[in-house]
């Protein structure tokens, strides 16, 4: 009967309750009192004798009860339920050492084996430095904490029933419990289930070469030697090559022979040769058996930074031309300057004059562009014949030059009697590295006064770009002076840019180039053909415009030439 009334059968167990308040169920009844009493009252019970006023009385009472009944909204309760078994939380190790080689297959393979025999309705979370929900997708984890881990399963299960944590690992632990149990401390948290541990990994020992760690500072200076310090590790006794590499070009290596405790230290001595970041290597072979081949190449981030920019500057006799650049260069504080301009030449030593009785210094040209050639990053050759100085190994040290270009430098050749072929540098390894070629017949030189004409490129490229605008740029090259003469060439060469050109001379139906520029190898050069672009100076402070001009197309040179940023 309850099943058809009620929906289901009544529990012995159950519980009668009334869900509506003790205030509802007191108002209910007492409404309900009312109700009835005024009815009698008022005789809306009548009947014709006093057994059916009895009866209908009752049977208002009864009708008014279960409104009342039905107002206090009665509840049968009846508990029941199924219990659930407590999870399985796994951490997996996700470190680097998890995926050694253990003898003919890695670590790792061990790992899906375990996962596989716990089944899959449990929770699996990885841990390394820190915890993640899943199985390890890859063992790229730099540390081992199995402290934070627990503790971070002891919190996200914090009330709940957990059957067994089970923890995969190769024992490798690096995190504070390590330190703490070493110690003697209990700082093991409390887990709301028994631990197992599953080890990963035999117990013999791996044969393992790396690279551990490599000082290199952060940062080091343009054309300044620095310093990287490379600690190897493995096998006692071993002797390996470490090598250096930036960009993936090989810079040098170095042996180095393992100690009784199978550590060694290389140290490499490189010189950045442009500014910025770049990426230098230190690698180990990867020797059979390595259990950890990805560990034997280590990178480190090098800035490179331009303490100042440093300039040879070598002129073959004094002159206004050499004064200004002088000038220009020796007041920028960003500068380093070198200049030489009053020479000896060997004629002067053997003129029988005593070396105290000379004013003039001897040229160190051999230990310039021998030694310290490579610690400038501009080397101004300005109306400079080289035969009168360099009496020994001329070729030698011209080659160094064109080297020191191609690797990163920059050169800058400045017209004058003493300048380009004037001073037979045609057919020199310097004529391969500048943007112009030589090799021209007499006249080698044209004496005619002229304005140089602005070119296409001249207009955009940084080195003549003396305004804001191009339109400013262009108007003040129309209004600068004449020039004195002009070294002739034999046109461009090919991928160099002229940006300055002569109005009327011209060569294979091109017009002469007056200023070139051009890039050789990893480095820069520029030609100018003039040795009078000091007037630049003069003309622009005799119509109010100060020395704009000429500090600004210096300046732009200079840093285009040694590639500032």
């Amino acid at each position: 009967m309850s099943r058809f009334w009620l929906g289901g059968e009544m529990s012995p167990s159950g519980t009668l309750q009334w869900a509506a308040t003790p205030m509802t169920i007191l108002v209910a009844v007492g409404l309900c009192v009312l109700i009835w009493a005024v009815a009698l009252w008022t005789g809306r019970v009548s009947a014709r004798s006093k057994g059916s006023r009895a009866v209908e009385a009752i049977l208002l009472m009864l009708s008014l009860a279960l409104v009342a009944i039905g107002l206090a909204d009665p509840v049968w309760l009846e508990e029941s339920g199924r219990e659930e078994p407590g999870r399985v939380v796994v951490l997996v190790d996700g470190s680097r050492s998890m995926d050694v080689q253990d003898g003919s297959r890695p670590r790792s393979e061990a790992v899906n084996s375990a996962l596989e025999h716990l089944g899959g309705d449990v929770d699996v979370y990885t841990f390394d430095a820190d915890v993640r929900v899943g199985a390890p997708q890859e063992w790229s984890g730099r540390d081992t904490n199995l402290g934070a881990a627990l503790s971070a399963v002891a919190d996200r299960y914090l009330g709940q029933p957990v059957r067994a944590v089970v923890v995969i690992t190769d024992g490798l632990d690096r995190g504070p419990l390590r330190r703490a149990v070493n110690e003697g401390s209990t700082v093991v948290p409390f887990l709301p289930g028994p631990v197992t541990f599953v080890q990963i990994g035999s117990q013999q020992q791996l044969q393992d070469l790396s690279v551990d760690d490599v000082v290199a500072g952060g940062f080091a200076f343009l054309r300044t030697p620095f310093t990287l310090e490379a600690k190897i590790r493995g096998v006692a006794g071993l002797r390996t090559t470490v090598t250096l590499r930036r960009e993936g070009r090989l810079v040098a290596e170095e042996p180095v022979l393992l100690d009784d405790t199978g550590h060694g230290q290389v140290k490499f001595e490189a010189t950045p040769n442009r500014v910025g970041r770049s990426v230098w290597e230190v690698s180990v072979p990867v020797v059979a058996g390595d259990a950890v081949p990805g560990n034997n190449v280590f990178p480190v981030v090098v800035r490179v930074v331009r303490d100042r920019t440093r300039v040879l500057q070598v002129s073959g006799a004094p002159s206004y031309d050499q004064k200004f650049l002088r000038l220009f260069l020796k007041e920028d504080p960003s500068v380093d300057l070198v200049s030489f301009f009053i020479l000896r030449t060997h004629e002067d030593f053997g003129a029988g004059w005593h070396s105290q009785e000379l004013s003039l210094i001897a040229f160190p040209y051999e230990r310039l562009f021998n030694e310290d050639l490579s610690s400038f990053d501009l080397v101004v050759l300005q109306n400079f014949n080289y035969a009168p100085y360099f009496e020994r190994s001329s070729s030698v040290l011209l080659d160094n030059i064109a080297r020191y270009v191609r690797q990163g430098g920059a050169l800058v050749m400045v017209g004058g009697d003493r300048s380009f072929d004037l001073a037979d540098y045609a057919g020199t390894p310097i004529a391969d590295v500048l943007p112009v070629k030589l090799g021209v017949e007499i006249p080698k030189t044209d004496a005619r006064a002229f304005r140089p004409s602005l070119t296409k490129a001249g207009e955009v490229h940084p080195v003549t770009r003396l305004a804001g605008t191009t339109a400013a740029s262009v108007a003040t090259w129309a209004r600068l002076p004449e020039m004195d003469g002009l070294n002739l060439s034999m046109g461009a060469k090919p991928g160099a840019a002229v940006l300055l050109s002569h109005p009327d001379l011209r060569h294979g139906g091109a017009p002469l180039p007056v200023l070139t520029v051009g890039e050789v190898g990893a480095g820069r050069t520029m030609a100018l053909m003039v040795d009078s672009s000091w007037r630049w100076s003069f003309s622009e402070a005799a119509e109010g415009h100060g020395n704009q001009a000429y500090l600004r197309f210096w300046k732009g040179a200079l840093r285009w030439l040694v590639a500032d940023p």
